[in-house]
């Protein structure tokens, strides 16, 4: 988060992980040695879901033709499994690797560019000049005024962040700074609805618990529907107030209070706690609330359940 966007591309598309999630792992180049020899075909998936989701985005003026030379030039990519490190001895198992025997011979031509036979650095050359397309300058910058501003990312914000991309050709500290910097990111008025994710997170925050069972923590991620590393689609998990405020989803998250309440029982003050965190925002009505709760639990209830803490 302190490089570039291209470093942080090019290590997402190592990664095992991916590797494996958008079976890049299994692909094979279909006249490479490897593709010929076992008559395994070409997986498109890594290249797609870097076109439209990590870079271009969908209406970034990529073809079909595009995604299936970028797939080409992505084969070899692999990761280091028990049949592949007979190949290369000296490599942890699950390491990332390249196997010119699974690489796909030829030059690859990708938005308009032809990139040369030149081994694992073809793919690398591609995802570079990726990183810094202008319409990866637009969908970096609206994903960031999204997440941090509001579900309908301000345009002037959009437009800031993305000249802030362009400018540093893709500097994540530049872009830090300009969101910092935006009027729009300090507006009065919350305009984020909380993730389960946030809101677990700032929840724990707000009791001053230092240490949760691996447990607990997972039964709350899994009530509230977002249990890590398991994102319903590549394109990872919602960010807007419409998937996350259900009528199911908000008595999920006050029963989860509750249970937090009721656990922690008079070792909290939950008014005096609720101003600490909240400061100005607490409204005195909310404030009043939780002050007259009936239980100490039913206080922390209350100040968890509060809009002033279920958005940010």
């Amino acid at each position: 988060m302190t490089g570039g966007f291209s470093d942080l591309l090019l290590n997402v598309c190592r990664h095992p992980a991916m590797l494996l999630y958008l079976d890049q792992a299994q692909s094979r180049g279909p006249t490479s040695p490897a593709g010929q020899r076992a008559n395994t075909g070409l997986n498109e998936n890594l290249a797609r879901e870097v076109l439209e989701l990590m870079t271009l985005g969908a209406q970034g003026g990529y073809t079909q033709a595009d995604v299936t030379e970028f797939a080409k030039a992505l084969t070899g990519w692999t990761l280091v499994s028990k049949p592949v490190r007979e190949r290369v001895p000296t490599l942890e198992l699950g390491a990332f690797v390249f196997i010119p025997q699974f690489h796909e011979p030829g030059p690859r031509t990708v938005l308009g560019k032809t990139y040369a036979q030149a081994g694992e650095d073809q793919a690398a050359a591609i995802l570079r000049d990726l990183s810094v397309h202008p319409a990866t300058a637009r969908t970096i910058a609206t994903k960031l005024a999204r997440h941090f501003i509001s579900d309908e990312p301000p345009p002037g914000a959009v437009a800031a962040l993305a000249a802030a991309f362009t400018r540093s050709n893709g500097s994540l500290p530049a872009l830090h700074e300009t969101l910092i910097g935006l009027p729009e990111a300090w507006d009065a008025q919350a305009r984020k609805f909380k993730s389960p994710n946030d809101f677990i997170v700032s929840g724990l925050r707000l009791t001053g618990l230092n240490k949760v069972e691996d447990r607990a923590l997972i039964a709350a991620y899994t009530q509230l529907g977002q249990v890590p590393y398991r994102a319903p689609s590549p394109k990872g998990w919602p960010d807007d107030a419409a998937s996350w405020s259900g009528g199911d989803a908000l008595m999920k998250r006050i029963e989860w209070a509750q249970a937090l309440g009721q656990r922690l029982g008079s070792s909290i003050k939950p008014a005096e706690r609720a101003n600490d965190v909240l400061g100005p925002v607490l409204r005195p009505v909310t404030r009043q609330a939780i002050e007259r709760a009936e239980s100490a639990d039913q206080g922390l209830t209350l100040a968890l359940m509060s809009p002033e803490f279920q958005w940010r």
